[in-house]
């Protein structure tokens, strides 16, 4: 039975200008329309900060940080081809100009250009060995790439830079979390509590690795506290669910399961475990009901497959369970260690 795993915090930092920047060579009429834009940017109004920089660079085609700005307005829009237009113009007009790099490098990694994504970063990192936005960012994308003690590192000098950066200290534990060093994951999932101690990721990431290391008690402590503060957050209630099932809590376990298949109906994990829950209690009717929706919501996930099996041959319906069997095998080669020698052949 295996936890649902949490995602990277994988939002990209954009450089963005202070309000207090002073355009020392904008014209009036322009500085004005910067000045529309920047607050059209801070309510969220991307379009509006559009026009009003579009309308600054008509007045003043020269001014460097307006393309940039523009650029970032056209990023949130999702409008990733003119944003990279205008980082190019930006970086065109200012070589050195290490934001532009570092915005440009996100829209290389929406695009899933990850090598100039991270080209991008590094060259940011160069020309300004302080910029904590760029080792964040590259980070992202090494840890993307499973790059893992890349990741690592850029984490790392991200955090020296800024000691309450807690994405980083989030993305760093998940890091050391796929690399089985769970000590120090827990150290930095930690730290986010202590900084954040409203964020509900931390807490769940916190069980994850207690789960891991067997302390299922404390991991229910964890995924309790994340869903005290994420009441919609299935993949805790799933969690916690296996939590209790190791504990051997089976109807806590139920509950669990059944909280996480009312938020999201289409959680395969949580009927898979639900449907453990019920062979453990010879409830082999609604099993087999829950392992079928665990196949019909992800035909692909070998463990549904095995856990189907494993009912089919409690039930005597060999043949069944072979083709269940034959279907994991074929799916994930690595998993025959798993299957009984009489339906290996």
């Amino acid at each position: 039975m295996e936890l649902k795993k949490m995602a990277f915090v994988l939002m990209a930092f954009l450089v963005f200008s202070s309000s207090s920047v002073v355009f020392a060579a904008a014209e009036p009429v322009a500085a004005s329309q910067i000045e529309a834009a920047e607050a059209a940017m801070q309510r969220g109004d991307y379009w509006e900060a559009v026009r009003g920089y579009s309308e600054a660079i008509k007045q003043d085609p020269g001014a460097v940080e307006t393309y940039k700005q523009r650029g970032n307005a056209y990023y949130h829009l999702g409008q990733y081809s003119s944003a990279m237009r205008d980082y190019n113009t930006a970086i065109a007009l200012d070589p050195s100009y290490a934001d532009a790099y570092n915005n440009r490098g996100n829209v290389y990694k929406s695009f899933g250009e990850y090598e100039k994504a991270a080209a991008d970063y590094t060259k940011a990192i160069n020309l300004n060995p302080q910029h904590l936005k760029a080792y964040y960012n590259r980070a992202i994308v090494e840890a993307s790439q499973s790059q893992y003690d890349a990741a690592v590192v850029d984490y790392t000098q991200a955090i020296a830079l800024k000691p309450t950066f807690s994405d980083a200290y989030q993305n760093r534990g998940l890091v050391y979390e796929y690399q089985q060093r769970y000590t120090e994951a827990l150290a930095d999932y930690q730290k986010v509590i202590s900084l954040t101690p409203q964020v509900s990721a931390a807490y769940y990431n916190q069980g994850n690795v207690q789960a891991k290391l067997g302390a299922y008690d404390k991991a229910i402590k964890s995924y309790d506290q994340a869903i005290h503060l994420n009441t919609k957050d299935a993949d805790a209630y799933n969690n916690r669910g296996v939590a209790y099932f190791e504990l051997a809590k089976y109807e806590k376990a139920r509950q669990s399961y059944d909280k996480a298949i009312a938020i999201a109906p289409t959680n395969m994990n949580a009927y898979n475990n639900r449907g453990l829950v019920y062979m453990k209690r010879e409830e082999y009717d609604a099993a087999l009901a829950d392992f079928n929706k665990a196949v019909e919501l992800d035909p692909q996930n070998v463990q549904c497959y095995l856990s189907r099996a494993e009912l089919y041959d409690k039930l005597g319906r060999v043949q069944e369970a072979a083709g269940d069997y034959r279907q994991a095998i074929s799916l994930d080669e690595t998993v025959r260690k798993e299957v009984p020698l009489k339906y290996q052949n």
